[in-house]
């Protein structure tokens, strides 16, 4: 019946199926924490978005986890994408947490004395930086530091 009253029949294409829906790395906290369904690889074949230093990273942010994931990490090598995924499913308690992930906080760095300590040291930038950061300089170290160039940076 190929060729039926001049209309050719319609060919069927497999590749009609419609396309996995996205799965993101929240998706996979929230099945760890809450839903516990344990169905993230019939929706993301081969477990392609599931980043298991990320997963553990999240999941440290809760003081609670953070012996388990210290374990947990050690394994991290040795067990694949879906066995991690499993063990987190089986250990893991089942209650709705918020894990805030930490911005980085850009502070406004007084460049006068980063330019200051950069000069007095003769290191680069950015060790000067660190010095303010760990605050392994204090206010006093750097009023003398600018007194002995003379209350401005040596050029």
């Amino acid at each position: 019946m190929h060729d039926l009253f001049g209309i050719e029949e319609k060919k069927v294409v497999e590749d009609d199926v419609a396309p996995a829906e996205k799965v993101s790395i929240f998706d996979y906290l929230t099945d760890i924490c809450a839903g516990k369904r344990g169905n993230m690889g019939s929706r993301d074949k081969n477990y392609k978005n599931f980043s298991s230093f990320m997963i553990l990273r999240f999941l440290s942010l809760d003081e609670g986890y953070l012996p388990l994931v210290n374990v947990l990490n050690t394994f991290q090598g040795s067990l694949s994408k879906e066995e991690m995924y499993k063990t987190l499913l089986f250990i893991i308690p089942r209650k709705r947490k918020f894990l805030k992930y930490p911005k980085q906080i850009k502070s406004e760095m007084d460049m006068e004395a980063v330019k200051l300590l950069k000069d007095y040291f003769k290191c680069s930038k950015t060790e000067a930086e660190e010095f303010i950061t760990l605050r392994l300089i204090t206010n006093s170290d750097l009023a003398r530091i600018k007194e002995s160039f003379g209350g401005k940076s040596a050029e």
